[in-house]
């Protein structure tokens, strides 16, 4: 499995995701970058600040993720795009804007 499809496995399962989760369970170690190739091509996330305390007492802030819209989207990038097939036109078809 790639990274993406392990964390929309993990999202389906668990609901969100945050980068500690993702490191530990998944052993992704580039959440934030990872859900930002997903999102350019057409996973929509939502995501939220959380404030919490770490082990030693210290004031930490991360992000949790959340898959809003699973449906993959092709992006529009050059390297996807399938080249139009253009029917040949005769001479009149030009001439007559046809």
């Amino acid at each position: 499995m790639t990274q993406h499809e392990l964390i929309v496995k993990y999202l389906r399962d668990f609901g969100s995701i945050t980068t500690y989760e993702a490191f530990k369970d998944l052993g992704i170690t580039k959440l934030g970058t990872r859900i930002s190739e997903m999102r350019k091509i057409g996973f929509e996330f939502s995501d939220e600040w959380v404030d919490d305390v770490n082990r030693y007492g210290d004031y930490v802030r991360y992000k949790r993720y959340r898959l809003v819209k699973s449906s993959f989207i092709k992006s529009v990038t050059k390297k996807h795009r399938k080249p139009i097939k253009k029917e040949k036109k005769t001479f009149w078809q030009r001439l007559w804007g046809l």
